[in-house]
């Protein structure tokens, strides 16, 4: 259904006399309600931008047609004069209660509301009663109603027709804006650039405008308000900045949080509610009614059960400040912030610290018995699970247990509890025991709870034409095709990967395969070297072979991810051993776009490109396995390495 039937829809109701509204003169009549633009459409919900009168709106509704919201029952059974003022207010108050779990005699919140109702002298038509039933059926617009007299961090309803409701227009947030709000669209060029102190400024008035939501969503209403799908599409800023609710289908009431919250489950993960989360009691397999973290994090710091060497500059003195979420998905989180100055990156596998395995020495043993080797012990056990290691085979662990065997005083359970949520996430326990031992690899700079940074780096990009934006690294002097400086800064990032391919196979006590290689896996410094940023898909020999032997009817069914291997047929069983390398991964998604005529331009013709291009080509389709050519597979390694130093050169010339 497009808007004009929409409309026909609604004003055909409004003409007929069966639904109203302070909105259907306007727009049905003197056609003052101008569509725009349709921002979203499923399953019968729509969220339409329109004009009125001059003023931007923004049009709502729950179901796609007015029939299909249930009647005012008591308009089926008993005259209009039957029904007085008070048994809408009944109704409503029923309706409230089951909408939004809020009793009229217990909470102040629905008799603001239904003051309006009651202060009513003439009775009320047949349309007047539908079209309030159709709009009290509306979860949002019962929670807009009841609260826009009550707080500024609530979006306005301005009027209605029929089941249509229309809300102010605001700037929403998005998440892939790197303020998250359109700044640009309130103030102009004024608000551009990442150091504009306009800019910083307006984001810390809106960070403080959260906060004082927050606060008085939690405090200033007779219950507690639950968010429970905080991203910034859900939200939106006036003109003076402050935050306001714009999308509240998942906001609940402590009420109704709590009925929500108590499902079945058999594991904590099963009490995960969107953002809210509970716990699972394993004896009686049901969820606990309290939501267990708040909208607000740092109250697990605040109340001594996780710390850490972010903690305090994330909960106390405020010097980590959020900027964007770049990823969020089952509970994975990767945000960018700037932390005193310093941009990073927060990263966590799971939603919350209570999401992960305790520490199981803690359940049952006094702190002062916990001996450090009994860390280092249970710490070494973890990083074998995790990444298929073994302390007594390999020197890398121990490079990381030393940090643990020179602590002199004993361990707090604050900090074991710390400890055992960031080891069971794979990429922080790679990140931690290799940072000392590769250039290749990003650092990880402090962490609290089970939230720990890494240090932020320009990220590839598969759009990117580059693959990496080199332009935020060095400005407009990389910018064009045939530009010197542009094409060196390619042979440079294209030799660091040789030298992290020779550096992952050769330098550890285990070859490291990277299973998803991809230009958002990795990073390049201001020198230009290469960095994994992203290793879920990397594992050391012992765990690459566990992985690979799965059972086949073909050789497809042994391809993981970026790591092949064959199918035995006899034995219906994937081969132990990798048959493709990382270096061809690379030459085949990397250096092909990198070293394509289309990219080199005028120089593709020249002999040393014509060379560089066929031997990236032969790397990137071998023609024979990995395991069976490790010597052409050297040779070639050695080709491009030289190759791409004398085309280096070319350019210098």
């Amino acid at each position: 259904m497009d808007v004009g039937e929409m409309n026909n829809v609604n004003c055909d109701g409004y003409k007929e006399g069966i639904l109203t509204g302070d909105l259907c003169e306007d727009l049905c009549i003197s056609k003052q309600v101008v569509y725009q633009r349709c921002l979203y459409y499923e399953k019968g919900k729509k969220v339409i931008q329109a004009d009125w009168a001059g003023i931007p709106i923004i049009l709502k509704s729950k179901l796609e047609n007015f029939s299909s919201y249930d009647n005012f029952g008591m308009l089926d059974y008993q005259e209009m004069q039957d029904v007085s003022t008070m048994d809408i207010v009944f109704y409503a108050a029923l309706e409230i209660k089951n909408l939004l779990g809020l009793e009229l005699i217990n909470t102040t919140v629905p008799k603001l509301w239904t003051k309006h109702l009651q202060g009513r002298v003439e009775p009320y038509s047949k349309a007047e009663l539908a079209t309030m039933w159709s709009l009290l059926q509306q979860e949002e617009y019962t929670f807009f109603k009841i609260l826009q007299d009550l707080s500024k961090h609530v979006v306005k309803v301005l009027g209605s027709c029929g089941h249509f409701y229309a809300v102010e227009y605001l700037i929403a947030g998005h998440a892939w804006n790197q303020n998250l709000f359109s700044l640009e669209e309130l103030f102009g060029s004024s608000v551009t650039g990442h150091n504009n102190k306009a800019l910083r400024g307006a984001i810390h008035t809106i960070a403080l405008s959260f906060l004082d939501m927050v606060k008085h969503f939690e405090n200033d209403f007779s219950y507690h308000l639950h968010l429970c799908d905080i991203k910034p599409e859900n939200f939106a800023i006036r003109k003076d900045l402050t935050v306001v609710a714009i999308d509240v289908d998942m906001a609940f009431f402590e009420p109704k949080m709590r009925d929500i919250l108590q499902q079945n489950c058999t594991n904590d993960e099963d009490c995960n509610f969107f953002d809210c989360f509970s716990k699972c009691d394993m004896q009686r397999n049901r969820c606990g009614a309290k939501r267990i973290n708040s909208n607000l994090q740092c109250d697990g710091y605040k109340e001594g059960i996780l710390t850490g060497d972010l903690c305090e500059d994330l909960c106390i003195s405020k010097q980590v400040v959020y900027q964007r979420c770049l990823y969020y998905e089952k509970g994975k989180k990767v945000i960018q912030a700037d932390w005193a100055g310093i941009p990073i990156i927060l990263k966590s596998k799971l939603e919350n610290f209570s999401s992960y395995d305790n520490f199981g020495m803690l359940d049952y043993q006094e702190m002062q018995d916990v001996s450090t080797m009994d860390i280092v012990f249970y710490a070494a056990l973890e990083i074998k699970n995790l990444l298929g290691l073994e302390l007594i085979n390999t020197t890398v662990p121990k490079l990381w247990t030393k940090h643990l065997q020179g602590r002199v005083e004993p361990y707090s359970k604050a900090e074991l509890a710390t400890m055992w949520s960031l080891l069971q996430q794979e990429e922080y326990t790679f990140f931690k025991i290799l940072q000392d031992l590769s250039k290749h690899v990003v650092k990880v700079l402090g962490s609290c709870g089970h939230f720990y940074a890494v240090e932020y780096l320009i990220a590839g990009h598969a759009w990117n034409q580059n693959l990496f934006s080199l332009e935020e690294l060095f400005g407009s002097s990389v910018t064009g095709h045939n530009n010197k400086a542009l094409r060196g800064a390619i042979h440079t990032i294209a030799l660091s990967f040789l030298d992290m391919v020779k550096h992952f196979e050769n330098d550890f006590s285990y070859h490291l395969h990277l299973c998803d290689i991809k230009p958002e896996n990795f990073a390049i410094r201001k020198d230009l070297t290469v960095v994994a940023i992203d290793v879920d898909m990397a594992f050391f020999e012992p765990k690459m072979r566990d992985i690979l032997q799965q059972n086949c009817t073909n050789d497809e069914d042994c391809n993981f991810f970026d790591c092949f291997s064959k199918c035995d047929m006899q034995r219906n069983r994937c081969g132990a051993k990798r048959i493709n390398s990382n270096l061809q991964v690379i030459c085949d998604k990397m250096f092909r776009h990198w070293f394509s005529p289309s990219l080199i331009g005028s120089r593709a013709s020249l002999p040393l490109q014509v060379e560089l291009q066929k031997a990236v080509q032969r790397c990137a389709v071998p023609t024979e396995e990995y395991p069976k050519n490790k010597k052409d597979h050297r040779t070639l390694f050695s080709q491009l390495y030289g190759l791409l130093q004398a085309s280096q050169r070319q350019l210098q010339e």
